[in-house]
């Protein structure tokens, strides 16, 4: 289906999106929409939310039929709604010629592996094109580890709680963790790196599309199939590595948020702490910060901390994060203006000012990377995220649910057994929920027939 034949000139469109809300960010946002407007005639409103708003209010304008025309959102979020018949299949516009990128088709240009992701492997339906790409490293303080006698970088989960212990010794904080609110993420990156590194056996079972990844309706499937247990191994396990990494950090990780946990760091009160390629602007500005600094990638598990491993730990990058999704629209002029937004957002220029203000690592396969986002790809030691089990994107109850219960737990207040016992009786709620919300069944394939 090609859209390039109808005249957009002079159209308004909308589009919602969850990036940071402040003066800065929305600056860089009015100058790309500005020069969209420039080059296409096409006028774009943006309203921005807060990420523990947004799925709340997307929902709301679905109910009311006024949802906005495009949306960069979670990329299980136009899953679902695609299923429920919002979202056009981009599939039909994938094969089309975009004039923002020498016109060449997104299929050419869009990077495979997102693509794998993006893509229904069961009628190779399109709801949401990746828009970016994360990741997450440890940055730490050369100076505090070369004054506690650290030589080499800790690779490994052992290495890292020796490392620690060391800094400890010479009187550091080893870590600052950030677990005051949902969205500090410290808690959804580091719980994953530890289970994702134990799940390959289950993993496995519960991919039904065999596309090396497990969807929402795919933990659902599983969690009917008694695979999800977060009392078992190899959920338990994660958890208490959890509990005993956090003796080394902040001991008032429970009200520090992301912005804070950085300025402990920052004020050389921690040695380490956790960042994602979106702060990587903050970091490229420390130049008169008065000590050196690296990163390096979360720990690998060995066979001393579980019988199977992966043997790679995890970076939230090379995985669909976020997706740019089109509402379908009667009007055959906003629809078609809605794609040209998407094909301009997906091209060198804007992307490269993503790149340069963001750091957003962009999803093109030939794109080449700005020298301050080279550290935070994947590596050979890192695998991407597989299982969605502690983020929003799978549901945003269970998640705030599970962080608030992480406060009681790693305080000591919850044992082991009772925490997990609190998480099994929300994930299921929530399972229940998803089927009920998307008719999912096994006599459906959980949405796949």
């Amino acid at each position: 289906m090609d859209t390039g034949d109808i005249d957009i000139s002079g159209t308004t469109i909308r589009f919602a999106s969850s990036s940071m809300k402040d003066e800065a960010t929305q600056a860089v946002w009015d100058e790309i929409l500005a020069n969209y407007q420039e080059v296409s005639g096409v006028e774009v409103i943006m309203e921005n939310f807060e990420n523990s708003e947004f799925r709340t209010w997307i929902t709301t304008q679905y109910a009311a039929n006024n949802a906005p025309d495009v949306m960069d959102m979670n990329y299980s979020w136009a899953w679902d709604d695609y299923t429920k018949g919002y979202l056009l299949n981009l599939d039909d516009y994938m094969d089309q010629s975009n004039p923002y990128n020498g016109d060449t088709t997104l299929r050419d240009t869009m990077s495979d592996i997102l693509m794998l992701q993006a893509e229904n492997p069961d009628n190779g339906s399109i709801p949401g094109l990746p828009s970016r790409v994360l990741g997450v490293k440890i940055i730490y303080n050369k100076q505090m580890f070369d004054d506690a006698g650290i030589t080499e970088l800790p690779a490994t989960y052992d290495e890292l709680i020796d490392c620690c212990k060391k800094l400890q010794d010479k009187g550091y904080v080893p870590f600052g963790f950030a677990n005051a609110k949902v969205n500090d993420a410290h808690m959804n990156w580091w719980l994953h790196n530890f289970v994702c590194q134990m799940d390959k056996d289950v993993r496995d079972q519960m991919d039904l599309s065999g596309d090396g990844f497990v969807t929402k309706n795919e933990l659902v499937a599983a969690t009917d199939q008694g695979l999800i247990d977060f009392s078992q191994a190899p959920y338990s396990d994660g958890i208490a590595l959890l509990k005993d990494f956090s003796q080394y950090w902040n001991s008032d990780f429970n009200s520090t948020d992301q912005t804070g946990v950085v300025d402990l760091w920052l004020s050389g009160r921690v040695a380490m702490t956790t960042v994602g390629s979106f702060q990587a602007n903050l970091i490229a500005e420390l130049e008169g910060l008065g000590f050196e600094y690296g990163l390096m990638p979360l720990p690998i598990l060995t066979e001393n901390n579980y019988a199977n491993v992966t043997g790679k730990s995890l970076n939230n990058g090379g995985r669909v994060v976020d997706v740019y999704a089109v509402v379908k629209n009667e009007d055959p002029v906003k629809q078609a203006a809605a794609i040209d937004f998407v094909n301009y957002m997906l091209s060198p220029d804007a992307l490269q000012k993503l790149m340069d203000e963001f750091m957003v690592i962009p999803p093109l396969k030939d794109m080449e990377m700005s020298d301050a986002l080279r550290g935070w790809l994947t590596t050979d030691t890192e695998d991407v995220l597989r299982a969605n089990y502690f983020g929003y994107a799978t549901s945003k109850e269970f998640t705030d649910f599970q962080v608030l219960m992480s406060q009681v737990y790693l305080t000591g207040d919850m044992t082991l057994e009772e925490y997990t016992k609190e998480l099994n009786d929300e994930w299921k709620t929530m399972c229940e929920n998803a089927k009920i919300e998307n008719d999912w069944s096994e006599e459906n394939g959980y949405g796949t027939k």
